[in-house]
């Protein structure tokens, strides 16, 4: 059985230190590392931050920790750290209580930290690796697994979750759920669980309806969740899997899927939705477009996609994290590859654009490797008004193949946030 997880990794090509190397382009623009992750204390974070309740700053990384685990790389880390970079490592997984945490934490109501990891718990499923887990952790580094998946309920989540009015938290397993994609090692499914670890396999895709869902759901004013598949569709799209698709879904299951991509308007999506005032939900696909290196798109209720940039290289390729609003009502986002195509060749290190409320794309920071390379989680905003994200990639070279990866900040001189979750779209 070939693993879903393995194919994602394969589709996106791919000492704990403190530094203040700082490059800004302007007076308003200023572009910092302040963390340089060392592998002992967690490597390769692939998930965006969330800014807790205290003001620090939350975590994961999907490799480094106990470098006995995994093979040598690690399983991965949950981590805390101040606006400044100070970390501390909350806890370290070792494979049977998780392992590689892909999906970005959720602060509950309760005050605690949701999330997955797309590997772990049942050894036995889909071994070496196991089929991952739903855990909860404390501010404090308390971590209580919820939920371990088999086969039938999912496997390999990649997403993070979303927790609805009802308190029950929402997800989706990128394979498993059924025979049907037996050979793909299943289609993946969406799941619900409550906060204490009750859980209810909600639907499982077949491939025509999508596969291999590697998003968090947005759970949008009309009481629905919208979200995407990066696979499955109409298999000649690409003349393998597809190119993925847009769904809707009900919170008791009930899914229709609005659209399916087909190069011209993107592919391969692997972005969450945010939800517009005008209703439309907006994102972006890591293919497709008219150079074929992914586009940022709106999609309304119905699924009718209207796009409103091409990557074309020099401006980032295989954009793969959500957009987030700012305070100045402007677009922000990261794409994984592209900027200068010197760095890490021919591939580029990945960027960080803008796009105004007037759908004019200019492109804020292009990662050169020593800051960084190859970021894959959002931005968010804390309360200080500034961006923060981080590199999967990068900076530390002795560390890991590519690097162990970096956090850094993006101050652009924006008015103070009170939200510490990503922001509506203000267009």
């Amino acid at each position: 059985m070939r693993s879903w997880p393995t194919r994602f990794v394969n589709a996106i090509g791919a000492s704990f230190a403190l530094c203040a190397f700082t490059l800004g382009s302007s007076s308003a623009q200023v572009f910092t590392t302040i963390l340089q992750f060392d592998g002992a204390h967690g490597a390769q974070p692939q998930a965006s931050l969330v800014q807790g309740g205290d003001g620090y700053l939350y975590g994961t990384t999907t490799s480094g920790g106990d470098l006995t685990c995994g093979g040598g790389s690690g399983c991965g880390t949950v981590f805390r750290m101040s606006l400044s970079g100070q970390l501390t490592v909350l806890h370290t997984f070792t494979g049977e209580d998780g392992a590689s945490p892909w999906g970005r934490l959720v602060l509950g109501m309760d005050g605690n930290f949701y999330g997955t990891t797309y590997q772990g718990g049942d050894l036995n499923c889909n071994p070496p690796g196991g089929c991952g887990t739903v855990f909860k952790i404390t501010p404090e580094g308390e971590l209580t697994i919820l939920h371990t998946f088999e086969f039938a309920d999912g496997t390999s989540p990649v997403s993070g979750l979303v927790q609805a009015s009802g308190d029950n938290f929402y997800g989706t397993a990128s394979a498993g759920g059924n025979d049907v994609c037996d050979s793909l090692a299943g289609c993946g499914t969406v799941f619900e669980i409550s906060p204490n670890g009750t859980f209810r396999k909600l639907y499982g895709f077949s491939g025509s309806d999508g596969a291999m869902p590697t998003v968090a759901l947005l759970l949008a004013r009309d009481g629905s969740f919208y979200g995407t598949t990066f696979f499955g569709g109409s298999y000649d799209c690409d003349g393998t899997y597809g190119c993925g698709t847009v769904f809707k879904m009900s919170t008791r299951g009930r899914l229709t899927t609005l659209h399916t991509f087909d190069l011209s308007d993107g592919a391969f999506p692997g972005a969450a939705f945010v939800e517009g005032p005008d209703n439309g939900l907006y994102s972006t696909s890591s293919g497709g477009g008219k150079y074929n290196l992914g586009t940022v798109f709106k999609s309304t209720r119905s699924g009718a996609i209207t796009l409103l940039h091409h990557f074309r290289g020099g401006d980032g390729a295989l954009p793969y994290d959500p957009l987030i609003v700012g305070t100045d009502g402007n677009v922000y986002g990261t794409a994984y590859y592209g900027g200068s195509y010197g760095c890490s060749a021919p591939h580029g290190c990945g960027t960080v654009f803008q796009i105004t409320r007037h759908d004019r794309f200019t492109k804020v920071h292009r990662f050169n490797g020593k800051d960084g390379s190859a970021p894959f989680g959002a931005l968010i905003q804390a309360t200080n008004g500034v961006f923060y994200g981080t590199t999967s990639q990068g900076a530390n070279k002795s560390c890991f193949l590519g690097g162990c990866g970096t956090v850094f900040s993006l101050d652009m001189g924006l008015r103070p946030s009170v939200q510490q979750v990503p922001r509506q779209w203000n267009h």
